[in-house]
């Protein structure tokens, strides 16, 4: 054990070795000229020696990290299983860990964890009872029919309410079920093909589990027919709808959504954010008009498709075969080990816990803290002289930025598990019970006061993001590290302003981008925006999607400006207060004048295109590009330098290259 720990220490040294918050020179194509793809230039190199690996859809600096992560936490939980007398977290997500390394244990059980709900499918005898079983799925997290959760109230963002969504679906793509296109028709046609397997595995005949994966493929279209167009969710106004729950009922009268609520748990609901109406339309339809097999055919596939990555290694294999084979274009699965890491994120405080306490200091946290207060200094900059903005919605802006709550690294106060049952036996009981654990206790917050202190994201994640209810950003302690965050003393600060930086910018745009700008200082959703001000920020917002609309992704697949608008528009933005912030930490501290040729600001562009290096399958890029709301990595490397002259003038980029749009073109927003 002692030798295995060292192993993955020095896998843990060289990941570090190859990621620096730095100009990296090896990863530079000098065949590339900057001025044609700035992207290809600063990273060709590096694409060109690191191939995806057979378990991946992409690779790049976030998939190494959390690859890196997982090496940590595997030898964290093992320790922890192997404890004898641990600590209530320690013997939480050790038991947890054991219980899924239990391969023989999980294979001997097969499908009897999901027993009682299959058999309460099957004894389903009229509409009542699928409402009924409608309700128990959710308790278990599984979306059914419909996603419900809860959230602040979006109108005064003051108290937690409950909301519904479209959803239900076993891929998540309108397009996917109605698209009459080639490559739709036959991706269909697999999809049936695997239900139709799951089912068979969970001990249905060949012809019944061919029948009922018709069944089901009829029912998803039905309810994908009341779906919204990906672009059209990105609208939060547009797509709330604050309802009591007798207008609900007036909505869709087919269902008993009291019933519903009281049987999850909800005795009296209040008001109830219903994001998409008409969908409820059409599931309240689809629940009396499809026949009852049907029913019983989806809600049985809806139990096995949730369960099936916990379940025996046949129904992972062929979970694993159509949704990364297929859809992703992963040949090979992972191993099992990090495959039960990344199911016990069901857990993810408890391990951020132990994560945390391994792997990240208080001091680091205080050093990436106050780099994020500088980026949020130099956005407030920004606005402060903008010439498009009014003085009156200026001054909101600036109160908003000053509102801002900033997170780092991890929570001050620990979420607690108490009353969660883990244990060493079947890994598909723990997973059930964590599920309905996290359940009941956000149920549990409607109609209480919100709580901005709450990490939503877990410490160990390789993320950061912005709650636009909350008015916070979130820098994820597993996000604070190389090529992003490089604590070391010898690191070029300005790396970390290119990286982790430009990351905080972006996290601080959001509260102003095309959606956030609809939530004000408290996060409440109202317009807070001077007619004249919000019709020039719209004009710019165009200019973006007109951008993005024009990058071939592959085969002639664009890339949709409209669903990419808000991340388009916050990574302009944070790139450029992440440069700001640079340059005003290079007056108390001037960076080296010339490092491997490359100027000061040189060096911050390339490290900031590194940060999005990424060699993906063309799987993963045509699932991905219709359903994102990113861009695929190389435009949004190259979209934001385009558009700026001091990226020009860095690297003498003329007039009419590819890498310096028109005058007319060179929006910047904020």
């Amino acid at each position: 054990m002692r030798t295995w720990h060292r192993v993955v220490s020095l896998v843990a040294a060289l990941l570090v070795l190859e990621l620096r918050a730095e100009v990296d020179l090896q990863s530079l194509d000098r065949s590339v000229r900057p001025q044609d793809d700035f992207y290809r230039f600063a990273n060709g190199g590096w694409l060109k020696s690191h191939p995806v690996p057979e378990d991946q859809a992409a690779w790049g600096p976030d998939a190494i990290l959390k690859q890196g992560i997982q090496e940590r936490m595997r030898a964290i939980l093992e320790r922890a299983a192997a404890r004898r007398n641990p600590g209530p977290v320690e013997r939480l997500v050790g038991d947890f860990y054991a219980s899924g390394m239990d391969e023989a244990a999980i294979n001997a059980a097969g499908v009897e964890p999901l027993r009682d709900d299959l058999d309460r499918i099957a004894a389903i005898a009229n509409t009542a009872d699928v409402a009924a079983v409608l309700a128990r799925l959710h308790r278990w997290g599984i979306p059914a029919g419909f996603v419900a959760g809860v959230e602040p109230e979006p109108r005064s963002s003051r108290t937690y309410v409950g909301y519904l969504a479209q959803g239900g679906v076993g891929v998540p793509s309108r397009d996917f079920y109605l698209s009459d296109a080639a490559i739709s028709q036959s991706l269909r046609k697999l999809y049936e093909a695997h239900v139709a397997k799951i089912l068979e595995l969970a001990g249905d005949s060949s012809e019944g589990a061919q029948q009922s994966a018709v069944a089901v493929l009829r029912l998803e279209k039905a309810l994908a027919q009341g779906f919204r167009a990906p672009a059209e969710m990105m609208d939060p106004t547009a797509n709330t709808h604050l309802l009591t729950l007798a207008d609900l009922q007036e909505l869709t009268p087919l269902f008993k959504w009291s019933v519903f609520f009281q049987q999850i748990g909800v005795a009296a609901p209040g008001t109830i954010d219903v994001g998409q109406p008409e969908y409820l339309k059409t599931f309240a339809s689809v629940l009396v008009v499809a026949p009852l097999g049907d029913w019983k055919a989806y809600l049985r596939w809806q139990v096995l498709h949730a369960a099936a990555p916990s379940l025996s290694d046949a129904f992972v294999r062929e979970d694993f075969k159509f949704y990364h084979q297929t859809l992703l274009g992963t040949p090979q699965l992972a191993d099992r080990w990090r495959r039960v890491v990344v199911a016990l994120e069901v857990i993810g405080q408890a391990l951020g816990q132990v994560y945390v306490a391994d792997a990240f200091t208080p001091g680091a946290k205080t050093r990436a803290t106050a780099l994020v207060r500088e980026v949020r200094a130099a956005f407030r900059a920004r606005v402060a002289r903008l010439d498009w903005m009014d003085n009156t919605t200026r001054a909101e802006a600036l109160r908003k930025i000053d509102a801002l709550v900033i997170k780092v690294g991890y929570p001050d106060k620990w979420p607690e598990y108490e009353g969660l049952s883990i244990n060493r036996g079947p890994f598909a009981g723990n997973i059930r019970r964590a599920i309905e654990f996290n359940v009941a206790r956000e149920l549990a917050k409607i109609g209480r006061p919100v709580d901005r202190a709450e990490w939503t994201m877990t410490p160990q994640t390789v993320d950061a993001n912005y709650n636009a209810p909350l008015n916070a950003i979130t820098i994820a302690a597993g996000y604070l590290q190389p090529p992003y965050f490089d604590a070391r003393p010898e690191a070029e600060p300005l790396g970390n302003y290119a990286g982790i930086g430009a990351t905080v910018g972006h996290e601080i745009t959001h509260g102003f981008d095309t959606q956030g700008c609809q939530f004000d200082a408290t996060g409440a959703l109202h317009n807070w925006w001077q007619a004249g001000s919000g019709g020039r920020f719209a004009e710019r917002a165009a200019e973006i999607v007109r951008q993005f609309d024009g990058y071939v992704v592959l085969d002639g697949l664009h890339v949709s400006g409209q669903l990419t608008e808000a991340e388009d528009i916050a990574d302009l933005g944070g790139v450029l207060a992440a440069y700001d912030a640079y340059r005003a930490a290079s007056v108390r501290q001037p960076p080296v004048a010339s490092i491997g040729g490359f100027t000061p600001d040189q060096r911050f562009f390339l490290a900031y295109a590194t940060a999005w290096r990424q060699n993906t399958r063309p799987e993963y890029l045509r699932a991905i590009v219709t359903t994102d709301a990113h861009a695929p990595n190389p435009f949004r490397g190259n979209g934001p330098l385009s558009k700026w002259p001091v990226v020009a003038r860095a690297f003498d980029v003329p007039d009419g290259a590819p890498m310096r749009r028109p005058v007319a073109k060179r929006v910047a927003i904020w």
